[in-house]
């Protein structure tokens, strides 16, 4: 099986192929490119933004691209193997059962961002990565965001949320071992705002 074979069965047509996902084909970062740019050349693959790249559909003369929301997804929080990452603002909001209110931002935090705060543009439509206080998996994903929105809340808001937020720990079964490891990378007040605001008996013990 060749490189654009292999590209074709993991990745099929019309989803964003991010070049870090790649690295582990036993290819060098350098093939990688190389390669990718030959197929671009030859049609076979569409450069969509630097290091994004896709498979058009080979039956129909009409390239409608990637959706952006596809590509933020693919490239910042989940790529179908691993989770790198989750929004901020009213997605997180809706993901943690909380009353939203949607709105145009994109604000994500990520593993593949090592800047406190950096904007960018996909198509036209502005966004914001940020890194991670620590580094974000499949198994701590929903602690850390809730942890998140915990420091970014009022006591009030806080306070106002509490079923909800009460349970979302008990659904998901945080236990206080992995609040207070997660919590020693996040500032102080993170930790303490989870004791005032009632939430620390809700963790398993």
């Amino acid at each position: 099986m060749n490189f654009y074979e292999k590209l074709k069965l993991e990745h099929g047509t019309n989803k964003p192929i991010v070049i870090e996902d790649l690295c582990d084909w036993n290819y060098t970062n350098e093939s990688i490119r190389k390669q990718l740019s030959n197929l671009a050349k030859e049609g076979k693959v569409i450069r969509y933004i630097h290091g994004v790249y896709y498979i058009p559909e080979e039956e129909t003369s009409v390239d409608n691209g990637l959706d952006v929301e596809d590509v933020l997804e693919y490239k910042y929080i989940r790529n179908g193997k691993n989770v790198m990452g989750f929004y901020l603002g009213y997605r997180l909001e809706k993901e943690l059962g909380l009353p939203y209110k949607p709105d145009t931002s994109h604000e994500i935090i990520t593993n593949r961002e090592k800047t406190r705060k950096r904007p960018i543009e996909i198509e036209g439509i502005p966004a914001i990565i940020r890194k991670p206080y620590l580094v974000i998996t499949e198994r701590n994903y929903k602690l850390v965001q809730l942890l998140y929105y915990i420091k970014k809340s009022t006591f009030k808001s806080l306070e106002n949320h509490y079923q909800i937020l009460r349970d979302y720990v008990m659904k998901n079964k945080f236990t206080r071992k992995d609040l207070l490891v997660t919590t020693e990378k996040f500032p102080k007040a993170v930790l303490n705002k989870v004791i005032d605001s009632g939430l620390l008996k809700d963790f398993l013990s």
